[in-house]
């Protein structure tokens, strides 16, 4: 196993929606994401923040099991993930 570290991982859209439904305090999870280290200071304190920005995050199996329900999703027509690029 690998070191275990406390950090804010603000969730956004989908992925915080599915997360407030699914887990809770004291939950074992894996995150995958972007690890932000940022150093702060003010008038007379000093520290550093420790946040992931993630992509996805689920239960840890390796301390449980969890029951997988798959949500279904409307594809927007302005998505341009979705689709061609359009050419110029």
């Amino acid at each position: 196993m690998g070191k275990r570290i406390g950090a804010r991982s603000p969730l956004f859209w989908d992925l915080a929606v599915n997360a407030s439904q699914s887990l809770h305090k004291g939950d074992r999870v894996v995150t995958v994401g972007r690890l932000k280290v940022r150093d702060w200071s003010n008038d007379d304190r000093s520290g550093t923040s420790v946040e992931i920005e993630a992509d996805s995050l689920g239960h840890d199996l390796y301390w449980g099991v969890t029951d997988y329900t798959k949500v279904a999703r409307t594809i927007l027509e302005d998505d341009p993930e979705e689709g061609e690029e359009e050419e110029l």
